[in-house]
């Protein structure tokens, strides 16, 4: 009945039905399954379709809330009055109710909880079941509660997913208990004797992911990420015993990549931010979301997201919030589309990998400019009579950019990306290069190959590693002790010269003792056993490609290619529209292109427009760049062709039937040499005497 009412087929009903039902279970005895037992209930809960099926009955539950929220019955919870009520959140098998403390709404809970439970045959556990009251509840109000849901245990004293249920504005309860985390893991492990490779294996893989999930909500104290970046650095130099031993190389240096001389360790402090940011940018792209109405209801009835200040009354979850923003504030720009949203002078949009913005004086008149006023809505191409007499001077840039002609909205960037779409990776760079903590390698050439010199070679981590020490004067010799005021005699034990790396490793006397036949039996030997520890199996080079799809004869096959020259900033577009034995060639040239991908797109759009006037119903888009077709199938666009992208797939909404399709370039001739002749023409149009 729940599937039915969602809309799904009864034929695909019928289907998860048939493996609910018809489930059977073996007894696996010495490897071999033996016996079916058939279950009562059905599929068990590590069943691969049980989760989904769990969704489905919690949409039941919710449904019910809503219903009752709607009735009065169960109001629930708001932060503030521009933010919507809330009385329940789902999270995997968790649940949590808000309720007002009454009789009406505990009832009107219970008899929510009886309805579930008769419907969907699972049974609340109240052994499990805690709940909590506001300070000011009394006493009898809350005995009379806990015996209305059956629920004695009251909560707010407990973790979840590692955080207290209930902290106040004391941020020092709220983190403590992760540094002790990471001691006491990193103190069971030491005790193993791990070696350096396994000791950087488990720093990467385990102990800096400990506060991943505080992370992601609270800005950390600096207190705190000191104390973690501490606790790891003694586990990667103290050695197993717990002996405290010196750290060689800085954590700043260490968090640098290993292109850079470092070994990409984590910088608690950017990782921070990167991870907050990710919180703004989702708050930003999802408006409609229940935790951007809770937040931006809250803390932005007056002003915007990304200017709202920080006022000194909010908490620390929004403080935590607004320094996300801020680096996305300090990174982001626009992408045009129909430029109602973004202002001439004070937005950056002149460029999609750098913060930039006319630069001048302004009329204060024009200072509240927007870029649409200089926009031809006619043909939807810029005005250059309007651009001339507003920002003369960055005029060729103007022009590079191609707004959307079907009106798309503008769309806020994230400049670290190609797409235009934030991660936690450029994040966390983009805050290693603010704070400047990625100086240059010392006492190394410049030019000193890191990857290929250490980190690509066909050896054991162990080699590497050590390599890397070498490189970084990380080794314990005589030489290094004395620079670190260590009072040590600084000879070398074997042949009484001063002991430095370089004498160690090839001066020395009793390291030149060893054959060049030990050398190499050794090294050999070293390599068949690293070799043989390697994975074996092989992998294609090459995804592999989906294959043409089949076209009817109602269907027309649209192939487009764009030729660009980088000199001139030009572009020949050519198009071919086969559609029932007939051929529609055309070509055409395009002034002021950025780059070929975005050739490549202005020559599927006007191929897509030629179909439209031509009143095909059912076209094929066939091109051989593979990044364009990529970038409209997926919706997701690479910054520099939103605007034509987006004009792209609002035409497709005027075909009954469209698709986007990847051709090799061998079955893309006739199209490309189209492209080509256009671009030659207006080349030699240009100039003439260069032919």
């Amino acid at each position: 009945m729940v599937m039915l009412r969602l809309g799904f087929h009864t034929q695909v009903v019928g289907w998860i039905m048939e493996c609910i039902s018809t489930i059977t279970y073996s007894y696996l005895i010495n490897g071999s399954p033996r016996g079916k037992v058939k279950p009562s209930r059905g599929i068990r809960q590590g069943d691969p379709l049980s989760p989904y099926i769990f969704i489905l009955c919690s949409e039941v539950l919710s449904g019910l809330c809503n219903r009752a929220q709607n009735q009065g019955l169960l109001q629930g919870l708001r932060v503030a009055r521009g933010s919507p009520r809330v009385n329940h959140l789902l999270f995997a098998d968790d649940t949590m109710f808000f309720v007002k403390a009454t009789r009406e709404s505990c009832s009107a809970l219970k008899e929510i909880l009886i309805q579930y439970e008769t419907a969907s045959g699972q049974k609340i556990n109240v052994d499990k079941s805690s709940i909590s009251f506001s300070r000011k509840t009394p006493t009898e109000l809350k005995d009379v509660m806990k015996g209305i849901l059956s629920i004695h245990k009251e909560g707010g004293v407990g973790k979840y997913l590692g955080l207290p249920e209930h902290f106040g504005r004391r941020k020092r309860d709220l983190f403590t208990s992760i540094v002790d985390r990471i001691k006491i893991k990193a103190v069971g492990w030491s005790n193993k004797f791990l070696s350096t490779a396994g000791k950087m294996t488990m720093l990467q893989s385990a102990l800096t992911s400990i506060p991943s999930h505080a992370m992601t909500c609270f800005k950390l104290p600096k207190s705190l990420t000191k104390k973690i970046q501490s606790a790891l650095t003694r586990f990667w130099w103290d050695s197993s015993d717990g002996v405290r031993k010196i750290a060689w190389v800085s954590w700043d240096s260490m968090v640098k990549p290993k292109g850079k001389g470092g070994l990409g360790f984590r910088d608690f402090e950017c990782f921070n931010d990167a991870f907050l940011a990710k919180l703004g940018w989702r708050i930003l792209n999802q408006p409609e979301g229940l935790l951007s109405r809770v937040l931006k209801g809250k803390y932005c009835s007056d002003e915007g997201f990304l200017t709202v200040p920080c006022r000194a009354t909010a908490l620390h979850g929004w403080r935590s919030v607004l320094i996300g923003r801020d680096l996305i504030v300090r990174n982001a720009g626009w992408a045009i589309g129909n430029g109602e949203s973004v202002k001439v002078w004070s937005d950056p949009w002149l460029s999609l990998t750098s913060q930039e913005r006319p630069i001048g004086p302004v009329a204060e008149a024009l200072q509240d400019t927007k870029v649409a006023e200089l926009i031809d809505h006619n043909t939807g191409e810029w005005d250059r009579e309007k651009i001339q007499l507003i920002a003369p001077f960055v005029e060729e840039k103007i022009l590079l950019i191609k707004p959307s002609k079907s009106g798309a909205p503008d769309k806020l960037i994230w400049l670290r990306t190609l797409t235009g779409e934030y991660t936690t990776k450029s994040g966390y760079q983009t805050g290693l290069e603010d704070n400047q903590i990625i100086p240059a390698p010392p006492a190394l050439p410049a030019d000193f190959d890191w990857q290929r010199g250490v980190w690509n070679l066909h050896t054991a981590p162990k080699v590497k590693l050590f390599l890397w020490k070498v490189m970084n004067r990380a080794i314990p010799v005589g030489e290094q002790l004395l620079h670190r005021n260590i009072d040590v005699d600084p000879k070398c034990i074997r042949c009484g010269e001063t002991e430095s790396i370089n004498h160690l490793l090839l001066h020395c006397t009793f390291a030149k003792k060893s054959t060049p036949e030990e050398t190499l039996t050794k090294a050999i030997t070293t390599a068949k056993e690293w070799t043989n520890a390697q994975c074996k199996a092989s992998q294609s080079s090459r995804a592999s490609l989906s294959p043409l799809l089949t076209i009817t004869t109602d269907t027309a096959s649209v192939q487009s290619d764009g030729a660009w020259n980088g000199a001139t900033q030009t572009a020949g577009l050519g198009h071919l529209i086969t559609f029932q034995q007939e051929q529609w060639p055309q070509a055409s040239t395009a002034p002021f292109v950025a780059s070929p991908l975005v050739a490549e797109a202005l020559a599927l759009r006007a191929a897509i427009n030629k179909c439209k006037e031509l009143g095909i119903q059912k076209i094929q888009c066939e091109s051989d760049s593979s990044q364009l077709i990529k970038a409209i199938n997926d919706g997701n666009a690479v910054a520099e062709i939103y605007g034509i992208v987006a004009d792209i797939i609002i035409l497709s909404m005027s075909f009954v039937n469209i698709s986007f399709v990847w051709i090799p370039r061998e079955k893309n001739k006739v199209a490309d040499s189209l492209a080509k002749q256009a671009l030659y023409e207006l080349s030699f149009v240009l100039n003439p005497t260069g032919f």
